[in-house]
């Protein structure tokens, strides 16, 4: 029997959203740790260049009338507003250890929208696999400083809040796709959005941006718009809004190489670890992108093993031969302002 192993477009497009989401962690990384510190005048400055994309955007596109849909965008602009008035304001204050555990939420709730919304139904064996994909990305984001009353503060759960909004708005985002193309729904959002600046600004007044500030903030937008495009463009293909939402997750691989890479740059960007952590975060790198495979490609096992199998087995060997040094630090030597962005 033959098997026809091309990968469906969507796939494609859900891994090259994880590939610019990647991106958009480094940025937000970067930004927030060494370039912006005032939370206020980055979101003013974020959804300002984000109004002035939209016009960009259909100088190159055909724009689009929204026609039967705006109630949906209006919901989506003014969700996509909170949700990341609350992420960001996480981001500066939570440790990353636990801001990157929560993450997989979004895709849980995508899952359970996927399911009572589009109708999405799989097989209990595609369930493990999205199951597994969990799974292995908490292991990406697991640190020696989690614990449970960690999880007990109340800007986590402004965090689970955040998580459920964002998954909100990739369900209205879907909805819109009934008369709007993805550059349509991704321009009509940023404009809608660029009226946060307008409420805001009058509370700035005084406040200052840089060139180099304002060229972060243009990278974020920059990742946050074609991730957005990307991920939207698969979300376009009937059936596949839970497993495009799962397929970003695969995030974690590039963002692991991106940090990895500008380590030799600045070599404060990755925090200190033991050496057991870094090697279960590999287990959790090897058993996410196997049951990625695995769950649009069922019959690929071996390509699974051969992918996941020596990163989940060496991770996993790695971190028992080190597990010695697994102790949790000083909280006052951690402070989390240390680790905004990163979710390795």
């Amino acid at each position: 029997m033959v098997y026809n192993v091309a990968m469906p477009d969507y796939v494609l497009y859900a891994v090259l959203a994880a590939a610019l989401f990647a991106g958009l962690s480094i940025a937000q990384k970067l930004t927030v740790r060494y370039s912006i510190p005032e939370q206020a005048v980055l979101l003013c400055t974020l959804f300002f260049i984000q109004a002035a994309f939209a016009p960009i955007i259909w100088f190159f596109h055909p724009i689009q009338n929204p026609a039967h849909v705006w109630p949906f965008l209006l919901g989506q602009a003014l969700i996509n507003i909170a949700a990341n008035v609350l992420y960001y304001y996480s981001l500066y204050r939570v440790d990353i250890s636990v801001l990157g555990s929560l993450w997989p939420l979004k895709n849980i709730f995508n899952v359970f929208w996927g399911f009572l919304l589009f109708g999405e139904v799989f097989s209990m064996t595609s369930y493990g696999w999205i199951f597994l994909c969990i799974a292995g990305a908490v292991l990406v984001a697991f640190n020696e400083d989690l614990r449970l009353k960690a999880f007990l503060q109340p800007a986590i759960l402004l965090l689970v809040l955040t998580f459920f909004l964002f998954s909100a708005s990739d369900v209205l985002i879907t909805l819109c796709l009934k008369s709007l193309d993805p550059w349509n729904q991704r321009a009509w959002s940023m404009l809608l959005c660029g009226s946060f600046p307008l409420l805001v600004a009058p509370f700035l007044r005084g406040a200052r941006i840089s060139k180099r500030q304002f060229g972060s903030v243009f990278a974020i937008n920059l990742f946050l718009m074609l991730g957005t495009v990307a991920i939207t463009q698969a979300f376009m293909t009937p059936g596949a809004f839970t497993v495009a939402s799962v397929l970003a997750m695969l995030d974690a691989p590039f963002l692991f190489a991106g940090l990895a890479l500008l380590a030799f740059w600045k070599k404060g960007i990755l925090e200190s670890h033991p050496k057991a952590v870094y090697g279960v975060r590999i287990a959790g790198l090897g058993i996410l992108s196997a049951a990625g495979l695995l769950l649009v490609q069922p019959q690929s096992l071996l390509g699974a093993l051969c992918l996941g199998g020596p990163l989940a087995l060496g991770g996993l060997l790695f971190a028992f031969h080190f597990r010695s040094g697994l102790q949790v630090r000083n909280p006052v030597e951690h402070l989390a302002s240390e680790a905004v962005g990163e979710k390795l």
